[in-house]
């Protein structure tokens, strides 16, 4: 007999950790195990679920973090709501409550409520990502410390989480993917004249796009114009703002555009060379990995989770974080050493379907969920 699990999300959109969730769930599914999620609003992770057909209930729930320029009491919100959560969670009738991400509390103090296992799945650094604050800090690292499983997505996350939310049940698991799904078959690097590179993902301060635009001026400045990049994703709305101003300032509209948020990069990988992101304190980029399956060159800031995705000039190209003159400079080595670049995309390939095809982390994800349901 399968599990019955309910997955708590801490958003309802269709970003890395639902989409990296999706493919857990779609495993667990696959080897005869209920799912079950609740969601704080429909924002497009809900059409999946029903593709699924996975449960799902909208309850609208709030972090338990402060963010900036967040108006309100979100743990007000939350007293009213489990009420609710509870009702909803006890219908299912689960074995285990997994929480998707470590910026939300319900699905552990639902757990301590209902007498249930639970599995907290820590995605990110919120501190560093998104310059929160903990509304309640001490009560959270109780609850850090008293869940039944922590899964880290990387070594990275991992070792700032157990110096900072230690407890005695942690994982280093990446997540899963779909192999096939993501593959792109090419024979060579950068066939065409222009060599295409795109930055997806949503903008954001840490995520650091402004960067890859001013790498684009160099490269024009240094008479190196066989490029075109490509930034796909909405968000900070300022920070799109200052994007496009950077743009016309510089006349730079030849050699970048600017995308709205696309939910499948499917396309505009095939017609592009280069995957690039230049994050800092990214927990373990989506679009690095998807880009490595798509035998894209991976290039990346050398900072948290992208470093430990690529060894410089073995899986990919690393620059200094914040550094535009660098990136250039390895944009610029990317152009002139196509041989070389080819090698370390057949490497990351490779690298990728070993560590992260689904079977292997859907199966280790399973043996969590196995270990903390025998354990008395």
């Amino acid at each position: 007999m399968g599990m019955r699990i309910v997955y708590i999300l801490n958003n309802g959109g269709l970003l890395g950790a639902n989409r990296s969730l999706l493919g857990t769930m779609e495993y667990m599914l696959k080897q005869g195990n209920k799912c079950f999620a609740l969601i704080p609003e429909k924002h497009g992770v809900e059409a999946k679920f029903e593709e699924l057909g996975v449960e799902y209930a909208v309850i609208g729930y709030r972090p338990c973090v402060w963010y900036p320029g967040y108006i309100g009491l979100p743990f007000l919100v939350n007293i009213v709501r489990m009420p609710q959560i509870l009702r909803t969670i006890k219908k299912w009738n689960v074995d285990l409550i997994h929480s998707n991400n470590s910026s939300h509390d319900i699905g552990m103090i639902a757990a301590l409520l209902l007498r249930k296992k639970h599995v907290w799945h820590v995605r990110e650094i919120m501190e560093y990502n998104y310059q929160t604050k903990y509304i309640f800090p001490h009560m959270y690292k109780m609850l850090r410390y008293k869940t039944d499983a922590t899964i880290c997505v990387s070594k990275f996350i991992y070792d700032y989480h157990k110096d900072h939310f230690f407890n005695t049940n942690m994982y280093m698991i990446y997540n899963p993917y779909d192999v096939e799904y993501y593959n792109i078959s090419r024979k060579t690097f950068a066939p065409n004249d222009v060599v295409g590179i795109v930055m997806a993902g949503g903008i954001t301060a840490y995520k650091k796009q402004i960067d890859s635009v001013k790498a684009v001026k160099e490269l024009v400045d240094r008479n190196i114009r066989n490029v075109k990049l490509t930034i796909v994703g909405g968000g900070d709305v300022e920070l799109i703002r200052e994007i496009n101003e950077y743009i016309d300032k510089y006349h730079l509209s030849e050699w970048v555009e600017m995308k709205e948020f696309v939910s499948d990069l499917r396309e505009i990988r095939r017609k592009a060379d280069i995957a690039l992101c230049c994050s800092e304190y990214e927990a373990l980029p989506r679009v690095t990995v998807e880009g490595m399956l798509g035998e894209m060159l991976s290039i990346g800031a050398n900072s948290g989770g992208i470093a430990e995705l690529i060894t410089h000039k073995e899986r990919g190209l690393l620059y200094e974080v914040g550094n535009s003159t660098d990136l250039a400079n390895q944009i610029e080595y990317a152009i002139s050493h196509k041989p070389e670049c080819w090698k370390m995309i057949i490497n990351a390939k490779k690298y990728a379907i070993e560590n992260f095809e689904l079977n292997r982390s859907g199966e280790r994800i399973l043996n969590v969920y196995r270990q903390i349901l025998n354990k008395k």
